[in-house]
C-alpha cells in the first residue's frame, strides 16, 4: 500500500507542478497513469516473494524515491507551480556550490526510507552491500540525479511541461543508474582494499613454510 500510495500522490504532485497538467482530460490521463502504474507495480512486488534484491532497490527508488524528488522539486521552487522551464536551476545550485536542494534531500531520504524498510526481502547482512549501498550508492543517486537533470536542461523547449517531464525521466534515470552503479562500485573498491591488506600476510606466511622437496628436486 505504501508503494501504490507514493506511486500515485506522484501524480499528484505533477499536478501541483504543472499549472497545464490541470487541464481536465489532462489531469484523468495523468492522475489514471499514475495510478495503473502503482497499481501494477505494487500488485507484482507483493506477489514476487523471491523478487532480486537489485530490483527490490529499484522499486523503492521508483515509488518513494521519486515521490521524495518530486516534493523537493516543489519545496526548492516555493510550493508554487514550474515557471522556469525545469530543473536547470537546482542543477546549478548544487554545481556551483549554493546549497543542497530539497529535491535531493527528499530523494535521499524517502529512498533510503525505502531501502530499509519497504523491501520484500531483507537486506543481506554480513557482506559489503549494505555498506557499499549507503556510501556509494548514495553518492550515485545524487550525481546521477545532477547528471540526468543536466543532460535534460540541454534540450531547449519553451514547453515548461515538456522541459520538467525531461527533467523529471533524466533524474529518475540517472538515480537509479547511479545508485546501481556506485553501489557496485564500491562493492569492488571495498574488496581490493581487503585484498590489499591481507596480501603481504600471505607472502610472510608463504615464505615461511618449509619447503618438502629435497635439494636436488628443487635444482632441477
Amino acid at each position: 500500500m505504501v508503494h501504490a500510495t507514493a506511486m500515485l500522490l506522484q501524480g499528484v504532485i505533477v499536478l501541483v507542478l504543472l499549472e497545464p497538467a490541470r487541464e481536465p482530460w489532462v489531469a484523468t490521463c495523468v492522475l489514471g497513469g499514475f495510478g495503473l502504474v502503482a497499481a501494477a507495480v505494487a500488485r507484482g512486488w507483493s506477489r514476487w516473494a523471491t523478487i532480486p534484491h537489485t530490483l527490490d532497490m529499484v522499486v523503492g527508488m521508483l515509488t518513494l524515491g521519486n515521490l521524495g524528488m518530486l516534493l523537493g522539486w516543489w519545496a526548492d521552487n516555493g510550493f508554487t507551480p514550474l515557471h522556469d522551464g525545469g530543473c536547470e536551476a537546482c542543477v546549478e545550485a548544487v554545481q556551483s556550490g549554493t546549497g543542497a536542494p530539497w529535491m535531493w534531500v527528499g530523494m535521499l531520504l524517502f529512498g533510503n526510507a525505502a531501502m530499509v524498510r519497504l523491501g520484500r526481502r531483507p537486506l543481506p547482512r554480513g557482506t559489503d552491500h549494505v555498506l557499499a549501498m549507503w556510501t556509494g550508492g548514495n553518492l550515485g543517486m545524487v550525481g546521477g540525479m545532477i547528471a540526468g537533470g543536466w543532460c535534460a536542461a540541454q534540450v531547449a523547449t519553451d514547453s515548461v511541461s515538456v522541459a520538467a517531464t525531461l527533467g523529471f525521466a533524466g533524474m529518475t534515470v540517472g538515480m537509479v543508474s547511479g545508485m546501481l552503479v556506485g553501489t557496485r562500485l564500491t562493492e569492488w573498491f571495498i574488496s581490493a582494499v581487503r585484498v590489499a591488506i591481507r596480501f603481504p600476510w600471505w607472502i610472510a606466511r608463504a615464505e615461511a613454510v618449509p619447503s618438502t622437496r629435497r635439494p636436488e628436486e628443487v635444482i632441477r
